[in-house]
């Protein structure tokens, strides 16, 4: 065997399998303790896909000035988000305040989303809803 060949096959296997894995990446979504519903509900839609993609989620909410005195707030909003992705994700971080700015993390759970479903099995071996022709009488 010619051993340019043999290590062209190797380079080509260690690509192909590296092909095939995802990276977890970190993805930020910054709030406010102010933040309306309409936009909060948006925030919360974006962390789902990426949460579903398989990527952690980090919600980072910045205080300013005199919403300092309304940390409360802060920490409703942020039980709001993690009681709404529970069914898609597992908290890694509680939220925690640091300074001027409170951090929440989130990480995709294990199971599959409600909105997929397996395929329905039928009587058919490939899967598909074919029609099975009529029996005629003889």
């Amino acid at each position: 065997m010619d051993y340019g060949k043999f290590l062209y096959q190797q380079k080509r296997k260690v690509k192909l399998s590296q092909k095939k894995q995802h990276v977890m990446e970190l993805k930020e979504l910054r709030i406010r303790p102010k933040i309306d519903d309409h936009d909060r509900d948006i925030k919360i839609k974006h962390a789902e896909d990426f949460l579903v993609r398989g990527d952690k989620v980090q919600f980072s909410m910045q205080f300013r000035g005199r919403e300092m005195m309304y940390v409360d707030h802060g920490y409703e909003v942020m039980n709001f988000i993690i009681q709404t992705l529970q069914h898609c994700s597992k908290v890694e971080r509680n939220p925690d305040l640091m300074g001027k700015r409170m951090t929440l993390i989130l990480v995709p759970s294990k199971v599959a989303p409600s909105g997929e479903k397996e395929p329905a099995k039928s009587g058919n071996p490939s899967g598909l809803n074919i029609p099975q022709p009529a029996k005629t009488a003889q």
